[in-house]
Parts: structure tokens; sequence; C-alpha cells
């Protein structure tokens, strides 16, 4: 077993882990990104990639990976449907496997080196860490890792997450010759309430396939294979199309620690989540970014303490995660009395525009939560009115 030096070494070739391994290569340090298979391939996710998350890029994504657009948002809950269509787009939605290969291409053009192997194991030391493979180990002074939310490596920094601080999807991609009224998205973003409980159910018009899925609150998530299946026939899709895939997703709000030593995690395995609508491709791309550049911050330093942690720490605090607290106050709220808080959420426009503001970076869940609480009584009026005209 052979050892090599680098002043970073990246373990998982996602979001995260290339944006990470793109920006310390922009920045003048040796690159290692271990990834434990080759890519592209598929990935499950619906493929929403906000405004917010393309903000944070820096680079301009490809027309030809750009499936579809989307301008706003259409809800549907207990027999109601409310849409909102936006001036401007909120997010594009993108095939994860052709993405994150690009992203991953982008980090080797930067001057990455790019490997396809699983990291095993994380050792570290006062002076530095050593990655090993099933075949290698790799030196270098610091290992960002980015491995999703449950990789083992993630362990070297933290605990790993409990069901009550995850939650749980499954996504399936069904070819467009099965388009049907569910479909029909007219630019806008389907999302379908009540389907899981602490989550809900989507329909994502990539237009030569759809992205359908459900997910929800791992503690309170029973059955998610059968709920699939009721989600896709109630929608007129078959059953059990092939390809139906799981994962975890982590809760963002939750403190948890995201450093120790000169072992950083970032995206998923940071737990960097919005908690209510499960934005990740955002805050994978940011966190990377910023666990780069402190691990840039300190490359020259011999010891460094507790610093790094320190340091990485504040800058997702004050870029988002102080946002992403108010996310799961948000969510909380919401599935403290979900029927109430769901039937307000689509018999008002206006709370519907207004909480699309927060993808677009025109507000945040903290204004959000401001505006919307003095409200609440009004809205509450107003739905109560609606339900005695119907009698």
């Amino acid at each position: 077993m052979s050892t090599h030096s680098h002043d970073v070494v990246v373990v998982g070739g996602g979001p995260a882990g290339s944006s990470a391994a793109r920006r310390a290569a922009q920045l003048g340090l040796s690159v290692l990104l271990l990834e434990k298979k080759t890519m592209p391939r598929r990935k499950p996710c619906g493929g929403a990639l906000s405004e917010q998350a393309l903000s944070y890029l820096g680079l301009d994504v490809p027309r030809h990976l750009i499936n579809s657009e989307g301008y706003g948002a259409r809800l549907h809950f207990a027999g109601r449907t409310l849409s909102c269509r936006k001036s401007e787009r909120i997010a594009v939605l993108v095939t994860r496997a052709r993405f994150d290969h690009y992203l991953l291409e982008e980090a080797r053009a930067a001057g990455c080196d790019v490997r396809f192997a699983e990291a095993r194991a994380i050792e570290q030391d006062a002076d530095g860490v050593t990655v090993t493979t099933p075949t290698e180990s790799y030196r270098a002074s610091f290992a960002i890792v980015a491995v999703g939310a449950t990789g083992t490596l993630i362990s070297s920094v933290r605990r790993r997450d409990g069901s009550g601080e995850r939650a749980f999807s499954m996504e399936a991609e069904i070819p467009v010759a099965v388009r049907n009224h569910a479909a029909e998205s007219d630019g806008l973003i389907d999302i379908r309430f009540g389907v899981a409980r602490y989550g809900y159910g989507w329909v994502f018009d990539h237009r030569s396939y759809h992205s359908v899925g459900v997910g929800g609150m791992q503690s309170r998530f029973d059955s998610p294979r059968e709920t699939m299946r009721g989600f896709l026939e109630s929608l007129g899709y078959p059953p059990d199309p092939p390809g139906i895939r799981g994962h975890f997703i982590p809760a963002g709000g939750i403190k948890r620690r995201t450093a120790s030593g000169r072992v950083l995690l970032a995206g998923d395995s940071g737990g960097f989540v919005d908690s209510f609508y499960g934005e990740g491709l955002a805050y994978a791309i940011r966190s990377g970014q910023l666990a780069a550049e402190v691990t840039h911050r300190y490359s020259n330093e011999r010891h460094i303490g507790a610093h790094v942690q320190r340091a990485y720490s504040q800058r997702c605090r004050e870029e988002f995660e102080r946002d992403l607290g108010y996310s799961l106050l948000f969510t909380r709220l919401m599935h403290f009395c979900p029927s109430l808080f769901l039937r307000l959420l689509v018999c008002d426009k206006r709370f519907l525009a207004k909480f699309l503001d927060i993808p677009l970076r025109h507000t945040t869940y903290r204004r959000f939560l401001l505006w919307m609480l003095p409200r609440l009584p009004l809205l509450f009026g107003k739905l109560v009115s609606q339900q005695l005209k119907k009698r």
C-alpha cells in the first residue's frame, strides 16, 4: 500500500465534494477527490436546482443540462389546488447523473486529481490526515467529507442522525410516454401535501421523463414503499416502475458538529438541508466551497487546535445555517397542526407567493415567519369563511 501527499483529500464526488475540490484547486491547493463509483450514474433526486443554488455555483450551467424551468409552484392538499407563477425563474430541473458528472469534470478542469475508489477510513493526527482505500492510503493536511447523509466516514466528526433527525424519500424516473394530467406542469413545480406525514409528494416534469417521489420524516413515515405505490397509482402511473430508489435526507437546522480537527463535513454529511422542502443542492455547493476556503486559510498552519472547526462553523452559520434553523422552526409550526396550516397554505395566493421568495433569495425564513405570524388570524378567518360558503 503506497502513500501520496496532497493539501486536501475530498471524499465524495457529488455537488458538495466537487464544489469543494474545484474551489480548493482554484485557490492553489493540491487536491485529490475520491469518488467510490464511476460517473455519471443515477442519483435518486427530483433534480430541482434553485436560483439560490445557481447563484453559488460560479458557473453558467450549459443549456443542454437544463431539462426544464420552473417559474412557480402548484400545491395540492385536501382536494384544493393553488397555483402561483412568479415573474422570475425560481429553479431549473436537471438530471442529477449528468449534472453531478458535469461538476466533477469542472473540478478536474480546475486542477483536481480525480480517482474512483472508496475511502474506507480517515485517521488524523496533529500534522494531517490519512485517508485509506482498499488499495492505497493518501496523506493530506485536511480532509473534506461529502458522502451523503449516512456515510460511515461521518463518524470521524459526529454521531450519525437518528430517525427523528432525518427524512426518507423514494423517487422514480418515469419515461415521458406515460405522460398524463399530472405532468402538464406549464412551468410550475407540482407539490402534493398529505401524501406522507411530515413530508409531501412531487411530480417534476423533466420533459423526457417525470421525476415522481414521496418523502417524509423517517420517524413518522410508515411503509414508504407502499406509500409510493399508492401515490403513483393515484396519479395514473404504473405502481411499480423500474428504478425506484430511496435515500435519507438530514433535517437541517439541528445543531450538529461539522468539523473536528482537520476533517470537515460538507453537504448532507454536515446536515445542510432545508427542513421544509428538502432543498439540499444549494447548501451542498456552498458548504463545499466554504470548507475549501477554510482549509486554504489554515493550509500553512502547523498547530490548528480548534481554529478550523470554529472558522468553518462561523462561516456556515453566517451564510445559511441560521436560516436553516428558521426553516426547521417553520416546519415544526406547520406540522404542529398540519391540517390547519396546509389548508391555510393553499387558500391564499399571497402566502404562497411570499414563500416562493425564499428560493429566489428575496427573503429569508426569518423574515417570512415575521411576515406570516401576524397574518395568521386573517388567513384563518378567510379559511373559515370559505368553509361556511361551501355549506
